[in-house]
């Protein structure tokens, strides 16, 4: 509920950007509209990318070890032989990154690893936002908008605190 929650508040604020962004860009055209919807329809693989590789880094910065990585339908799993690589689709699951805690450690690390997927939405969003609003190129503004607003979509329904979700385990 939470998190249906959150995607209708940021849908109204992203709506409501998107027109000041579209106001605010002078001599926007037709094709600028598909243009902006080809960036929001490959942003969210991409941020979706990003957030599991946060989960992968962050969870082998604090001593974990990689067990499975999906990503959408396919799947890098540790083997006695080296990782190997399936297809494997689980509804409603776009993306995870599953990794075993250190051994000999009486409260593992786990704030960081659940954290690391949030971390880079965050700062991508604040990265893509602050540079796209600086550019002078108005293409270039909505391009890096657009992706930086994703960002933060996935950054909101993944802080919620629902089962699911990062905001849970963390």
């Amino acid at each position: 509920v939470l998190s249906l929650i959150a995607l209708f508040i940021f849908s109204g604020i992203l709506g409501f950007s998107l027109l000041e962004l579209f106001y605010a860009i002078p001599n926007l055209s037709f094709w600028d509209f598909i243009f902006a919807f080809f960036i929001l329809v490959i942003s969210f693989p991409l941020h979706i990318v990003l957030h599991e590789i946060g989960h992968l880094v962050a969870g082998l910065f604090s001593g974990y070890q990689f067990i499975m990585f999906r990503l959408f339908n396919w799947v890098w799993i540790k083997t006695e032989n080296g990782v190997s690589k399936r297809k494997q689709s689980i509804q409603g699951l776009l993306g995870q990154a599953l990794m075993t805690p250190p051994e000999n450690v009486d409260e593992p690390p786990m704030l960081l690893y659940h954290s690391g997927g949030l971390i880079v939405n965050f700062f991508s969003a604040l990265l893509l936002i602050g540079v796209g609003l600086k550019s002078s190129n108005p293409r270039v503004t909505l391009l890096l908008f657009l992706s930086g607003l994703v960002a933060l979509l996935l950054f909101i329904l993944n802080i919620v605190p629902q089962k699911g979700t990062d905001g849970y385990n963390i």
